[in-house]
């Protein structure tokens, strides 16, 4: 019931999301790229995934020597590596590179 309410919240929403992603954008063209990864849309379908949620840059560097250690320990597993903030995401991109798939923050319904 619960997954319902949420996700029918999430729904009437996503309007007032995308005002809000469109007001950021004119101030930081960065927040309008990426729109599918905020839904959930990905080129890639990952069959095993494992996937960390970093806010901002300073998550984001917390979380490096981590996601490095899961990286090494399990090769045949990728990892995700979310952000919701335009630095966030080119921190992780300079820093990780292609070793993990990236994107921005995605609403799944």
């Amino acid at each position: 019931m619960m997954r319902h309410l949420y996700s029918g919240l999430m729904y009437l929403l996503t309007p007032l999301l995308l005002l809000r992603l469109l007001m950021r954008g004119r101030k930081a063209p960065a927040y309008l790229t990426r729109w599918g990864e905020r839904f959930g849309f990905y080129g890639k379908q990952p069959q095993a995934v494992i996937w960390f949620h970093t806010v901002s840059v300073g998550e984001a560097e917390a979380a490096f020597p981590l996601i490095n250690d899961v990286a090494s320990r399990f090769p045949n597993v990728d990892i995700l590596v979310t952000t919701t903030t335009p630095t966030g995401s080119a921190r992780v991109k300079a820093f990780l590179g292609q070793r993990v798939s990236h994107g921005s923050w995605c609403i799944v319904g």
